[in-house]
């Protein structure tokens, strides 16, 4: 487990949730627990091909368990972000991130970040493969299994 800075909270569980809009487009909820059973939320529209694309970083990120982008949703209202990013006692931390335009100077987003290992990247990189090709509209996630 990597110490996090005052401030940061810990993500323990996401939830996807996708829903077909029009051909190639999906209206998202994703929905992060932190550990005081605080959610963070985010609605926003994404393509199917940005799915299939965030699928495939984390196919790489769990391979080489480096930092990386793996996506970015939204650009009108809510935008979601979900990256990886080094963590503090080198192992890798998944962040989650829901920003909303403030036009405010400073305005830091709102994330969760977890320690994630190569196996819990993979099982995300399904989920994420499984709403675009399986049909699937829920996936459950949870970074520490």
């Amino acid at each position: 487990m990597t110490e996090q800075a005052a401030g940061q909270r810990t993500l323990v569980s996401l939830q996807i949730n996708a829903q077909p809009l029009n051909e190639g487009q999906l209206d998202v909820l994703f929905t992060g627990v932190d550990a005081a059973g605080d959610p963070l939320t985010g609605s926003v529209m994404v393509l199917t091909q940005q799915f299939m694309q965030s699928r495939d970083n984390l196919i790489q990120a769990a391979a080489m368990m480096a930092p990386a982008p793996v996506g970015s949703y939204g650009q009108d209202q809510a935008r979601v972000g979900l990256n990886l990013a080094q963590g503090g006692s080198g192992g890798l931390e998944f962040v989650f991130t829901v920003a909303y335009p403030t036009g405010e100077p400073g305005y830091e987003p709102p994330s969760l970040r977890a320690p994630v290992s190569s196996a819990a990247l993979t099982r995300l990189a399904d989920g994420l493969g499984q709403i675009v090709q399986g049909g699937q509209k829920v996936v459950d996630w949870a970074p520490a299994q």
